[in-house]
């Protein structure tokens, strides 16, 4: 008679099997939590655009999202417009437009997440890439996102990139004050809205 279990080889192979299969599923998952947390970041950067929407709306007064670009990436902060001629980079450097928030970064809320749009990824609407000196954040010359309280807003467009390459972008369109949120198909090379 024989006797039951497993010999040391049959141990060996089921081992094997077990570690490839797990060695093939943790870059997947992994690949899925940092497509995840880019999708996340531009969740959250619309939320920040709708409050500032909100805020203009409630204080009748236009409210700003101004990015400053540094050494270490870009941070970003709201302000409301005191003097009725908008929210402006001198008023705020004069202490005209006040801070209503405190300044932060998107790699405070999400790690490995930044704005940058890479060299190889075409901006929504371009066929070719955008090459090396691509503006991740579209907003005009001043980098401000202003709402009006009759809810209009600057147009334009803030790309974000995961550490590993993941494209997300927010698209505010200024005529209805909207935010769009698109993610970028790297297999079919287009960007899609979510």
């Amino acid at each position: 008679m024989f006797e039951r279990g497993a010999t040391l080889v049959e141990t060996a192979v089921a081992t094997g099997i077990v570690v490839v299969a797990v060695g093939i599923s943790v870059p997947l998952v992994t690949a899925g939590r940092h497509e995840q947390r880019v999708i996340d970041a531009a969740r959250f950067m619309s939320g920040r655009f709708m409050l500032a929407r909100a805020s203009a709306a409630r204080r009748g007064a236009s409210v700003g999202i101004r990015f400053v670009a540094d050494a270490d990436g870009v941070r970003f902060r709201t302000y409301v417009d005191t003097n009725g001629n908008g929210v402006r980079t001198s008023d705020i450097t004069g202490g005209v437009d006040l801070p209503i928030d405190e300044e932060t970064r998107l790699g405070d809320h999400f790690g490995g997440v930044r704005f940058e749009l890479s060299a190889a990824t075409p901006a929504i609407g371009a066929t070719a890439p955008a090459g090396t000196a691509a503006d991740p954040i579209r907003l005009g010359v001043s980098d401000i996102l202003a709402v009006t309280p009759l809810g209009t807003a600057t147009s334009g467009t803030l790309y974000l990139r995961s550490r590993e390459g993941h494209q997300a972008a927010v698209r505010i369109l200024g005529a209805t004050a909207r935010a769009r949120i698109h993610q970028f198909d790297f297999q079919t090379g287009r960007w899609r809205t979510r």
